[in-house]
């Protein structure tokens, strides 16, 4: 018997499009941010680090958006 797959409320999903979109607006303005340092002064592998975290952690919650989003709009299972 297979297992129900868990519904993700709309609310979560509208919560998690807003929280993307303001980590997308903070690793925005932190690349631009790094990108200057880079620019003004040496290499600096610690912000090369922040900003790979931020994209990184930002890619992940837009992976989780765009599947919980397809789910939504996926046509229920027949009933057998």
């Amino acid at each position: 018997m297979r297992s129900a797959v868990p519904r993700i409320s709309l609310r979560l999903t509208l919560v998690s499009l807003l929280v993307g979109l303001l980590l997308a607006t903070v690793a925005q303005i932190s690349i631009g941010g790094i990108v200057a340092q880079m620019e003004a002064r040496s290499f600096s592998i610690g912000a090369l680090a922040i900003g790979l975290a931020v994209l990184l952690g930002s890619g992940a919650l837009f992976w989780f958006l765009i599947k919980s989003m397809a789910r939504i709009q996926m046509p229920g299972r027949p009933r057998a």
